[in-house]
């Protein structure tokens, strides 16, 4: 999917999804047909997938011709046509589906492994035609549930080399997260002991990460979900806010849960940059 998508989020997918749909729509394009002939003229066939999408390969000289300031919009459409193609015909993803579970799962970033979990996983997790925000699939799916989760730990990519791939935390994914579990939990009469561990999971971490990045309020109303939700009376009147962050900061440092321990670490290294 990095081949294909630049930023893989659901704006970029809303400009694929409008691209043309044909050559012939393609190439009445205003300024289209005088890109292809530039780039004719250097030896690539922007017609063809196989020249576009090896367009690392391009020289310094078909470069400046193709991606000249002058063709900006006619290259965007050129790239846009041959990856909507791309997407349907060879990875059988549909558009406006990604972008339905990107509304109501997300947001994902669509070049990374967990929006094509959830893709696939959510047969029967769309928005209900009653009204209900989830399938009954989608409750007990565990691959929909625990892509979520990694999403918010590592789900954003922001740096790739042919040597590299580097992740980040995706934080705008936490509300449709807590609407999800809560739907799990407390919807369902039989929530598994793995969706509540889940929950938990995600409630302690959600309010390092956090804090760790300045959301300060957000945090503190993280940690006291988790406090209602899970700590006992007697619990709830040892705990506060600060001693929680500390204790659960210490614990993910310390547990097996690679995620946990990278999502603390990408954190910590913003609260670092920041102060």
């Amino acid at each position: 999917m990095q081949r294909y998508l630049r930023a893989g989020d659901a704006a970029e997918l809303e400009a694929i999804r409008e691209a043309p749909a044909s050559e012939e729509a393609l190439l009445a394009m205003p300024g289209v047909g005088a890109l292809i002939d530039a780039a004719n003229a250097v030896g690539v066939d922007l017609l063809t997938w196989r020249d576009v999408g090896n367009r690392a390969e391009w020289s310094r000289s078909q470069r400046d011709a193709i991606l000249a300031p002058g063709h900006a919009d006619a290259w965007t459409a050129v790239l846009h046509y041959h990856v909507r193609r791309r997407l349907s015909e060879d990875l059988r993803l549909d558009i406006g589906r990604m972008l339905v579970i990107d509304e109501h799962y997300g947001p994902l970033d669509w070049r990374l492994w967990q929006a094509q979990t959830i893709y696939w996983a959510a047969e029967d997790g769309l928005p209900g035609s009653e009204g209900t925000a989830y399938g009954s699939g989608a409750m007990e799916n565990t691959f929909i549930q625990q892509a979520m989760v990694s999403s918010f730990k590592d789900g954003r990519l922001v740096y790739l080399s042919d040597k590299l791939l580097m992740t980040s935390n995706n934080l705008e994914i936490i509300g449709n997260i807590d609407h999800f579990m809560h739907v799990l939990v407390e919807d369902n009469p039989n929530p598994s002991k793995g969706a509540i561990a889940l929950f938990r999971d995600f409630h302690e971490a959600g309010a390092v990460i956090l804090y760790n990045y300045g959301y300060l309020e957000e945090a503190e109303e993280m940690y006291h979900a988790y406090r209602d939700e899970f700590m006992t009376p007697e619990e709830q009147t040892r705990s506060t806010f600060e001693s929680f962050l500390a204790a659960r900061t210490r614990q993910m440092l310390r547990e097996q849960d690679t995620d946990d321990t990278y999502s603390l670490v990408l954190s910590s290294y913003y609260q670092a940059y920041t102060w």
